[in-house]
């Protein structure tokens, strides 16, 4: 029995659909041991499976389900560990079951093998029982951006490949920060480049955004201060400065290397979570494993600029510079 999933992150009314079988079984079926067992989504081709951690609807309708779903629906990733959120760390289907709550509907997040973890925005809920069989839909290639796996889309040094005035290359040397945003707004990642709610995702661009100008304003007010402190800015000779000239130079060169030391570990964070979803491999800039390190630290506006162009197919669809995605608005979402 197949029954039609409830679409969330993406209306799906006017796309094509097609559809992979997808199979929940108990993995503790059978089983003479206590231990709580995660289930189990098995794909109908045959595929590795899908190990997930489930909770239980006792009351379904839509206002518990709005209200619950950041509680209730928990991501999926695929042969890797799951990782729980802080309020379901101790929860296990067994243990709803010995609490009483029996109730055999369940809200699942399930993802098909070719959504790749930068494709968990889009997600498909269900409502079935232990055994029944769901339909998974795919968005077809017209409605997606393919980005390419096992490999870079170009070099980190074709930041001019797209033109001296695409806004990707003037985003990546002028606002490294703003392109950041706009590549985790891609990805939905945080503002830190790592993954997390949809509610903290979505800020992502935001976010960024705000530290970009607090910084730039707060250092002109710094330098501000500094000028009418400084005594020599009018005199001819030199005149030993107050201590609070001094004071304030340093805290100016602190928030210079803070926001230095932010901007290489939001880009490390990026560089590093796309070549683990698309398979790219390192290309041998630095030894020890922490080329993301080195090439945001050395070269941040080349590696922004690299993952504007990875994320998005700029020959297809225009870039608008100022937007959360850096792209025009009826541009698709990525694989």
């Amino acid at each position: 029995m197949s029954l039609r999933p409830q679409a969330f992150g993406a209306d799906t009314s006017n796309s094509s659909m097609s559809n992979g079988n997808h199979v929940l079984t108990d993995a503790s079926e059978g089983s003479a041991s206590d231990e709580a067992q995660p289930l189990k989504v098995r794909t109908g081709n045959g595929r590795d499976p899908f190990f997930l951690l489930v909770d239980t609807l006792p009351k379904m309708n839509s206002k518990t389900l709005l209200r619950d779903f950041q509680r209730f629906l928990l991501f999926l990733f695929p042969l890797r560990e799951l990782k729980v959120g802080p309020a379901m760390r101790n929860t296990t289907f067994a243990n709803l079951l010995s609490e009483g709550r029996t109730s055999t509907t369940h809200v699942i997040r399930i993802m098909s093998r070719a959504h790749t973890p930068a494709r968990l925005n889009l997600c498909f809920l269900f409502f079935f029982h232990t055994g029944q069989a769901a339909r998974v839909p795919s968005l077809s290639s017209s409605e997606r951006v393919n980005v390419p796996v096992g490999h870079w889309r170009d070099s980190i040094w074709d930041i001019f490949r797209l033109g001296y005035c695409h806004s990707s290359m003037w985003t990546s040397c002028c606002c490294t920060l703003v392109g950041a945003g706009q590549v985790a707004t891609r990805l939905h990642l945080t503002y830190r480049g790592e993954p997390g709610r949809p509610s903290v995702t979505s800020l992502a661009f935001r976010k960024l955004v705000s530290i970009v100008l607090s910084f730039w304003v707060t250092r002109l007010i710094m330098l501000m201060i500094i000028t009418v402190l400084d005594p020599n800015v009018d005199s001819l000779e030199w005149v030993e400065p107050p201590t609070s000239y001094y004071v304030f130079c340093a805290i100016d060169d602190l928030l210079a290397y803070i926001y230095l030391g932010f901007t290489v570990l939001v880009l490390r964070n990026l560089r590093s979570h796309v070549r683990s979803a698309y398979a790219i491999p390192e290309e041998g800039y630095c030894v020890g494993g922490c080329e993301d390190t080195c090439c945001s630290l050395t070269c941040p506006c080349l590696v922004i600029g690299q993952l504007l162009r990875h994320t998005a197919d700029y020959e297809s669809y225009g870039a608008r510079g100022c937007s959360a995605t850096g792209l025009v608005g009826h541009a698709p979402s990525i694989v």
